[in-house]
């Protein structure tokens, strides 16, 4: 089962997330997802990449698996994360996007937490 969601443009700290998809199966759920960066950010750091936490409305926390991503410039991104079978009593997802800004080789990292996005499952 798929949901159809409208467009959510979250934009904070020149990154921009775009859900584009959430799917259901009998065995996991993937999340779909755009990330846009300002392309001067790329001048400072090395790598901005995003991290997803999903919980329900019911409490429950979910794992969320990297599936991978792609990019051709470097500033436009498409990725994918699977998660596990979503409660079937939830009625709603939020999904809590946190930015990994990296200098790289360990030189140092900021992280920056967006604004939470809830998703209806119904």
């Amino acid at each position: 089962m798929n949901f159809r969601i409208q467009a959510h443009f979250f934009t904070e700290k020149d990154v921009t997330l775009v859900i584009n998809e959430i799917r259901r199966t009998d065995v996991s759920t993937i999340i779909d997802y755009k990330q846009i960066i300002e392309p001067s950010l790329l001048e400072k750091w090395n790598d901005i990449s995003p991290i997803l936490y999903i919980k329900d409305d019911l409490g429950n926390e979910y794992h969320v698996e990297p599936n991978g991503g792609e990019s051709h410039d470097l500033e436009n991104y498409k990725w994918s994360d699977s998660i596990g079978v979503i409660d079937e009593k939830a009625t709603k997802l939020y999904i809590q996007p946190t930015i990994i800004f990296s200098l790289g080789e360990g030189k140092g990292h900021e992280e920056h937490k967006m604004k939470r996005i809830k998703i209806n499952l119904q």
